[in-house]
């Protein structure tokens, strides 16, 4: 009963204290490459072992600051990894550059010459004249080596262009931890503990095969605090009570890991409208070539939660009670580009001329889309909930665990009102305020009521070599989902979009999303084909998730 609110288990962890005497250590963990064996298929085909470095050090220290009342205990870790290895691409040859596709087993077709692609007159053959190559994206690539450098590998596939371009890939990781505690103890029955804590983790990509294809990175700081007052009532009687703030963060980003792409890379390759950061948009090449830029679904949640709790423990002859509730705010602010991302995508999928390179090289794009780059919303509710738990001691064989528990999850609603949610019978759109569900735009649910049942029970027959022992929880959680999911990621607060071309009329790359409303409003032009907009819905009558767990095990000395 005193933990809940988890779909699966729950972790405890304890932080040791100091005594009255000075302990403490330092240590260093190394891994290298020059100390690792090689791999077993690396070994065989005669590869030298990726270049490998990982540092992990730290030290604790703990003793008293007033003895036998105040001690204090520290520790760090810290971890730096650097890693490198070869890495693969697939680059276009220079006859598929020139245009020259006979080496296609399809027939490609020149868009200009109907109105299908079934009908449309072939290129004799399978040769684009270099006239008609108008992708600016492919005019950049082609005729930038420290971009997009030719074959220096032997491809394998049907075409020969099967990781065709060798070079190399390398990471960095760094996570830095630090705790720090003290405790007092005030009086023979009141004891004081305070912890602080910090984590901060980076990992970044630092190079990839290609500088038109950029990496990923990932920051997440940590930090936290508790103050803990535990209180000796009676022999019989004790009380803890805690108040903690912590603090979590998230941010992933897209790199451009080689500086050459820049604020302005679309602009570099004639893709107009400019960008809100460095990269390139992802666009598709087709042919099975490794595609380029990214559409950098980017996304930066933070999170504060603040939490109060008290637990008494109650000695009752055979009964061990033990009660308590807790009171849980969570601040949850939530940046998401969109499963588009901030940058987008541009697809050449084939549907115009037979071939989804050949589209490429002639510019017959067929579909397009982007997420929002702006739109940071804020999400607050409570997780609060008492409980009752008693282990009776009924017979000195057996021991009967009972416990109750009931939580409350409030609803989810937006600081400042910026989501709306779709009833899914009706189609409707619910606005904050205007309907039966308040704020959070789907029911409340007070029913989360969370029995649990066991025992431990030694048979006499067995002189106190057998234990048996079973249990049941009836247990429940609210799945926040992540922030892909949450209604503030409805139009007019949040706007992600695609654009689909028809298959007589196809998109041009050198205009950019000036035709795709995706900037987290409503506004701008609105020409071209109508962009689709993704949608979130919630249940309006939303419930958490329900298990029963159940176990019986037997041990026997």
């Amino acid at each position: 009963g005193e933990y809940g609110n988890v779909g699966g288990a729950s972790v405890v962890m304890t932080l040791k204290s100091g005594t009255n005497e000075f302990h403490g250590n330092v240590f260093e963990f190394l891994r290298n490459s020059k100390l690792d064996a090689n791999g077993f298929f690396a070994n065989r085909a005669g590869r030298a072992r990726n270049a490998f470095r990982r540092n992990i050090f730290g030290g604790t220290l703990g003793g008293p600051i007033k003895r036998n009342k105040a001690f204090f205990f520290m520790d760090y870790e810290g971890t730096e990894e650097r890693s490198s290895g070869p890495a693969l691409a697939s680059v276009a040859p220079q006859v598929w550059r020139a245009g020259d596709l006979s080496g296609f087993p399809q027939i490609v077709r020149d868009p200009l010459t109907g109105t299908s692609a079934a009908t449309r007159s072939p290129f004799p053959g399978n040769i684009i004249p270099g006239a008609r190559i108008v992708n600016p994206v492919a005019q950049k690539l082609f005729s930038s080596p420290e971009l997009y450098p030719l074959p220096n590998n032997a491809g394998t596939g049907a075409l020969g262009v099967t990781n065709n371009y060798l070079a190399s890939s390398a990471s960095k990781l760094r996570n830095h931890q630090a705790d720090a505690k003290v405790d007092v103890r005030l009086t023979d029955k009141d004891s004081l503990s305070g912890r602080w804590s910090i984590g901060r983790y980076e990992s970044l990509g630092a190079r990839a095969a290609l500088p038109v294809q950029l990496t990923s990175g990932v920051d997440g700081p940590t930090t936290s605090a508790l103050l803990s007052w535990t209180r000796t009532y009676t022999n019989r009687l004790v009380n803890e009570s805690r108040i903690s703030y912590s603090r979590t963060g998230v941010a992933n980003n897209v790199v451009d890991w080689s500086g050459q792409l820049g604020t302005d890379g679309n602009a570099k390759f004639g893709i107009a409208g400019g960008q809100p950061i460095a990269g390139l948009s992802g666009v598709t090449l087709g042919g099975g070539l490794t595609n380029i830029g990214t559409g950098a679904a980017i996304a930066d949640s933070k999170q504060n939660n603040y939490q109060a709790q008290t637990h008494f423990t109650f000695q009752a002859s055979a009964h061990l009670l033990k009660f308590g509730g807790q009171v849980f705010r969570a601040q949850q602010n939530h940046y998401y580009a969109g499963n588009n991302g901030a940058l987008g995508t541009f697809t050449y999928s084939g549907g115009y001329s037979g071939l989804n390179y050949a589209d490429f090289l002639l510019n017959t794009l067929s579909a397009k889309g982007r997420g929002a780059v702006t739109g940071k919303w804020g999400q607050r509710h409570w997780r609060n909930a008492i409980y009752v738990q008693d282990d009776w001691k009924a017979r000195p064989n057996l021991t009967i665990n009972l416990g109750m528990r009931w939580e409350y999850i409030s609803p989810l609603y937006e600081v400042a009102d910026r989501q709306v949610n779709i009833n899914t019978y009706t189609g409707e759109l619910i606005y904050p305020g205007k309907s039966e569900f308040g704020r959070a735009l789907y029911k409340a649910y007070r029913k989360q009521f969370m029995p649990t049942i066991g025992f431990a029970w030694t048979p006499d027959m067995f002189k106190n070599r057998l234990v048996v022992r079973a249990g049941y929880r009836f247990s429940s959680f609210l799945e926040g989902t992540g922030a892909n999911l949450r209604l503030p990621l409805n139009p007019p607060f949040f706007v992600e979009s695609n654009v689909n071309y028809d298959a007589r009329t196809p998109g041009d790359i050198r205009t950019g999303f000036a035709d795709v409303v995706g900037r987290g409003d409503l506004t701008g032009p609105r020409t071209g084909s109508a962009p689709f907009y993704q949608a979130r819905a919630w249940d309006l009558d939303l419930r958490p998730q329900f298990t029963n767990q159940y176990n019986f095990t037997l041990e026997y000395q």
